[in-house]
Order: C-alpha cells, then structure tokens, then sequence
C-alpha cells in the first residue's frame, strides 16, 4: 500500500492530482493545502523516478508516526470493508456533479456544507470540526469498540476514540475530518453511522440517530449550513 508505480516515458509528461497533493499534505505539513487543483510538469525519467521514491519514504514514515498514535491502528482486510460500504451506501465516487452527493444517504442523516469554512475563519473552523469528532464518537462509541476510518484509495485505520488521543491540529489525523482532498469516512464497526465527508461536493453528511443526536445541543458553526435532511434538499 506504501510503494507508488508508474510508466515513465522516455521523457513525457506526468500529472498530479490536487487529491495526491493534499495527501501528501497530509503524511507532511511541507505541502500547501491551498494547491491548485492540476499540475503539469516535465521531467527526466530518472529525476521522476527519485522524486517517487522520496515520496514513498515520506509516506512510510509518516504511516509510522500515525500508527504510534495511541488508540489508532491501520485497518486490516480494509477491501471487505470498501466492498460492504460500496453495498450499503451504493457508493459512486465522482467528481461529476450528476454522481453526487455519492451515496445514498440514509435515514435519518444531516448534509451540510463545507464551503464556507474557506476563508478567514478556516483555522478557527477546521478546529472546531477536529474537536467535534473525536468528542462525537467517545459518546456514541460504547467502551471496546472502534471506529473504522476510511480513505478512498489510500490506507485506512481504526480508531478508539476512549484510548485517550488528543488532536492539537487537523494534521495531527491520520485521515482529518474535514474531506478536501479525497472521500474521508468515520463509521461505527457496522458502518451503520457515522461522517461521509465528500471532497468535491464539499459536504459532510452526518448519519444516524446517535450522530444525528450531537448536532442537537449546541452543534459546532461548521455544521451551519444544511443542505439535504434524509437525502432529501431544503
């Protein structure tokens, strides 16, 4: 799952999505979240094929560094879950807006946007959105239990929100709630509730009763602007 392959022409071109880039923003706070949505560079085989392997030792490195957090672990037999969360949700991940919101989204469930956390207020926001997670799940999550934490395409992990972790910035997340780089899911171990967080819609879809019951009492102002109640616009 660490190791990246490519054909590399004789001298050709080679593109990088904004999703790898954010990804890679992810594993190292290097890079700039703020990266323009599709870059296209030349480069020598060789020097594409050094920058690749940088790359690759980033990422195996920082997958060390997130599974020495307490309480997260990388998610074992991850395609039985994709395959069940393809099944339960219909999922068709696209970045065409016909495809959207991705999933079918359940009853009862809550769609917000998340457009609005790009501005001055985004440092603010987005820590609003990281400690409103790991708090959400420790009451909804009985004792011995995980949540399954899933990336489309990348690694995925679990996470005990009780083995005491505390989150001082978005990038301290293995994978960070808020989704704008690639889909970003927190489900409970039946992946019956939790947060569909889709990157190119740009929403959260809260699901389930007992999620659904947080955002009652004093919800965090990134859940300000619902867009869809049980799937359905308003």
């Amino acid at each position: 799952k660490q190791s990246f392959s490519v054909e590399v022409p004789p001298k050709g071109r080679f593109a990088l999505s904004c999703s790898s880039i954010y990804r890679i923003r992810v594993m190292s706070t290097q890079f700039n979240q703020y990266a323009v949505q599709h870059l296209e560079f030349s480069m020598e085989p060789e020097d594409l094929k050094k920058s690749f392997a940088k790359i690759t030792e980033l990422v195996q490195r920082q997958m060390a560094e997130h599974l020495a957090k307490i309480g997260w672990s990388e998610l074992e037999h991850d395609d039985s879950a994709w395959k069940k969360f393809y099944e339960m949700y219909k999922f068709r991940p696209s970045t065409l807006a016909d495809n959207w919101p991705g999933i079918v989204e359940p009853t009862p469930s809550r769609t917000f946007s998340m457009q609005h956390i790009y501005g001055s207020e985004f440092d603010r926001l987005t820590w609003e959105l990281s400690a409103f997670y790991p708090d959400c799940f420790a009451k909804v999550t009985p004792i011995g239990q995980t949540i399954k934490v899933l990336d489309w395409q990348h690694p995925c992990f679990t996470y005990d929100p009780h083995a005491g972790y505390e989150f001082e910035a978005m990038e301290d997340w293995p994978i960070p709630p808020l989704p704008n780089g690639d889909y970003y899911i927190f489900l409970t171990e039946d992946l019956s509730e939790g947060f569909f967080g889709h990157p190119w819609e740009q929403t959260i879809c809260v699901m389930g009763d007992a999620f659904v019951r947080q955002l009652e009492n004093a919800p965090p102002e990134v859940f300000s602007n619902l867009v869809r109640i049980d799937g359905v616009e308003v």
